[in-house]
């Protein structure tokens, strides 16, 4: 995992300008599902609405993941989804998941 800090966002952003020139065509970037939440400045739905923004790519809406991460990290899936830049939303993947405990 990344942590969700500016910091993380510059770099993040730079690399993904790089391939997006380099293949001249803009990149997916797929929402993941995490276990573990570093120390970060911002929310994860903000960290990934800047970087969508300050690269140009697009994203790719992983229903599933927002769902397994709204469980584990205690967030509300729709409020997480209402954060992110709909219109740069390429695609939108739903698939399952196996829940082992109530909370994870």
């Amino acid at each position: 995992p990344l942590p969700f800090t500016e910091e993380a966002v510059v770099r993040t952003a730079s690399r993904i300008q790089r391939v997006q020139e380099y293949l001249e065509r803009p990149l997916v970037l797929e929402n993941v599902s995490y276990y573990v939440t570093l120390p970060g400045e911002m929310t994860e739905g903000e960290f990934l609405s800047e970087i969508v923004r300050a690269s140009g790519c697009c994203l790719l809406l992983d229903v599933n993941n927002v769902y397994v991460n709204g469980v584990n990290h205690r967030y509300d899936p729709r409020e997480f989804i209402r954060s992110l830049p709909l219109d740069r939303v390429a695609y939108v993947h739903v698939a399952g998941h196996e829940r082992l405990k109530e909370d994870f």
